[in-house]
């Protein structure tokens, strides 16, 4: 797995369980080696289904909302099959509540580690990429809310997620003119006039956030 995902869902798992890093680091490289989450989630009747499996494979495994990254880190890392992607759409489906920030957060992180994986994928043919590209670029818009406050702490967040988007986007701008066939090209470009408008959003977003906590600090 993807060290840096892997390093990511191990501390989201050690805060959860109350483990060290160490501990947690190992229960997420058991899992990974010996479930195969994709297939279990595929072969799931639904949400419920999907976390027993998962509890019995791998015992001490947070819920099947964690399996995001696991399936992102194993993309990342060109392992993915059509069932990681396919477990990933199933997923989204059955998301509730904060299982959105979850699935947002996972797309996030595959976005900044290679965001090219969503552009083969969609000009592939898989069109159901853009779903989960759009979710990697609504991360940001959602920390605004969820992660970041008024202060130091918003502008140095702001400007930490505005390299992050601007550097895929950048990166999928390039990989997407020099894609073939044609079709593919193609498909393509459709993906990055896409992505340029998830981008304006997440600045029109970003300036908005800046602007409230001016007015704020100005009526206090």
């Amino acid at each position: 797995m993807a060290n840096e995902m892997v390093t990511l869902l191990s501390l989201c798992i050690a805060a959860e369980l109350g483990l060290s890093l160490q501990d947690s680091r190992a229960l997420v490289d058991r899992c990974a080696r010996d479930t195969n989450i994709a297939a279990t989630i595929l072969l799931a009747s639904g949400r419920s289904d999907a976390e027993n499996r998962l509890e019995v494979q791998c015992p001490g495994f947070p819920g099947f909302m964690w399996a995001p990254t696991a399936l992102y880190s194993r993309i990342i890392d060109h392992l993915g099959t059509d069932d990681d992607w396919n477990a990933l759409y199933r997923l989204d489906g059955w998301k509730d509540g904060a299982d959105f920030l979850e699935m947002e957060g996972a797309a996030y992180e595959a976005l900044k580690r290679d965001p090219v994986v969503f552009l083969n994928r969609y000009a592939g043919g898989d069109s159901r990429a853009l779903t989960l590209l759009e979710q990697a670029y609504q991360w940001p818009v959602s920390a605004l809310d969820v992660e970041l406050e008024c202060g130091v702490n918003l502008e140095s967040g702001i400007k930490t997620y505005d390299i992050s988007v601007r550097t895929a986007t950048a990166e999928i701008e390039k990989r997407a003119a020099s894609t073939n066939p044609k079709t593919a090209r193609e498909r393509a470009r459709t993906l990055v006039r896409s992505v340029r408008q998830l981008r304006s959003a997440w600045t029109t977003a970003a300036q908005a956030s800046l602007e409230f906590c001016r007015e704020q600090g100005e009526n206090h």
